[in-house]
């Protein structure tokens, strides 16, 4: 009776083992796959879900399934065996992953907003490049409230002027340039990007120019920082 018992609780953790080995394959390799084939990090959160929680599960029995003929053969290897493999494996993936890595391309959130003041209203926009140093003409903003095209730059000339928006697409942590005018009448004004927010005081005893410099983010900021590491992991894997 004790040795039944013994087999059936090992033939479970085998099965267990093989499902959860399983599973981390099928996710690795559709979030890779889908990451370079359909851009899954740009998706919307629905999709992205649907792959993550339905299509990769699904996949996971295919593979759970073909591992089922090897895995008791593969549990006999001795650890040293697959060290051996593994080193050269993981060699030539991070290889691979270098060659291959590319950020997710999402859609961005870009806004200037002049923040009232009594004594001073200048706000003078210069120029915004976008990623990869793309120029945006300022010419392209219509129905500005507040604001007044005048030799190619965007002034704001109410101190009820209403904030610019602009949405692009692009790839993330990418840099994205704002540049302003300096003047004695010189206001302040904020620059939001993705969520994140920085203040510029324009006011300058001469004429001359103040730069935002903000890089673009993933879709909630607290993922950026996750979004490079998860990708690598998973086209490592894979």
């Amino acid at each position: 009776m004790h040795l039944q018992l013994e087999s059936a609780s090992r033939i479970k953790i085998q099965l267990n083992g093989r499902a959860i080995l399983s599973l981390l394959a099928a996710e690795s390799i559709l979030l890779s796959v889908f990451h370079h084939r359909l851009n899954f990090w740009g998706l919307p959160w629905d999709k992205q879900a649907l792959l993550i929680f339905v299509v990769a599960p699904a996949a996971s029995f295919l593979i759970s399934f073909l591992l089922r003929p090897i895995w008791d053969d593969c549990l006999k290897i001795q650890p040293y065996r697959w060290f051996l493999f593994l080193l050269p494996a993981l060699v030539i993936a991070s290889i691979i992953t270098w060659r291959l890595f590319s950020v997710p391309e999402i859609q961005h959130q870009l806004e200037i907003i002049p923040k009232a003041d009594s004594t001073a209203n200048d706000i003078q926009l210069l120029e915004i490049k976008a990623v990869y140093d793309n120029m945006v003409p300022l010419s392209n903003f219509t129905n500005l409230n507040g604001w007044t095209l005048r030799d190619g730059l965007l002034i704001a000339d109410d101190p009820a002027a209403q904030p610019i928006s602009y949405s692009f697409y692009g790839p993330i942590n990418q840099q994205v340039r704002v540049t302003f005018g300096t003047s004695p009448k010189g206001g302040i004004v904020e620059v939001a990007l993705d969520g994140r927010r920085l203040d510029l005081d324009l006011k300058s005893s001469d004429s001359n120019q103040k730069r935002a410099r903000m890089d673009t983010q993933y879709q909630w900021e607290f993922l950026n920082f996750l979004i490079i590491p998860i990708i690598v992991t998973t086209d490592m894997f894979t």
